[in-house]
């Protein structure tokens, strides 16, 4: 939740916490998606594709792809974003064949999120409204952290329809965000700012 809001004030303790809890693995994965995320904060787009950062980049692109895409849509590595977009799709595959729910479901909607940005960025807002629309036709507020990813989905979904002046929609959806975890609609909307992401003006 502090990283898809842009406040990373309380990483630190929480990497802290979890030395000594969780296998070295798993640390090093929080520790390169933090690295990344601080890379969003400072809007230095740039510095997760840097040569030194390519262990972290392959470590979060395996577990966790969601953050190296919303760097690549940012920095303009359509290429990149779509990479990672295929490797969440063969996950997708893999899920669907062992027939794992509700990872199905979840999986899917994430994609549907990710192309939906993609598409945001590259100025395709219809379809990129349409995508997010689908993807929180899968997401659910529970389980596997799914509520955060369906709560910053639809607050995405409604900065779109803020670019094309569909003000009432976008306060409908801003509200039933808030309606379900208020702290974390305003820290989104106030924090590193979902235009950044998502293109436009």
């Amino acid at each position: 939740m502090f990283t898809m809001s842009g406040n990373l004030e309380p990483i630190d303790g929480v990497l802290a916490t979890a030395e000594g809890r969780c296998n070295s693995e798993l640390i090093r994965l929080f520790e390169c998606s933090t690295d990344f995320w601080r890379d969003w904060g400072r809007d230095d787009y740039e510095a997760a594709f840097a040569d030194e950062r390519t262990e972290c980049r392959e470590i979060v692109q395996e577990k966790t792809p969601f953050v190296l895409h919303r760097l690549a849509v940012a920095s303009d590595r359509f290429e990149a974003a779509l990479a990672a977009e295929e490797k969440l799709r063969g996950i997708l595959e893999r899920y669907t064949k062992d027939a794992l729910e509700p990872e199905i479901d979840g999986t899917r909607g994430l994609l549907l999120h990710m192309e939906g940005v993609r598409l945001a960025a590259l100025g395709d807002v219809e379809e990129a409204q349409s995508k997010l629309m689908k993807a929180d036709d899968y997401l659910l507020y529970w389980g596997h952290g799914q509520g955060i990813l369906k709560m910053y989905n639809l607050l995405s979904l409604a900065s779109l329809m803020r670019r094309t002046g569909d003000d009432r929609a976008a306060d409908a959806i801003y509200q039933k965000v808030r309606s379900v975890n208020a702290h974390f609609a305003e820290m989104v909307t106030e924090g590193d700012g979902l235009e950044g992401e998502l293109g436009g003006p």
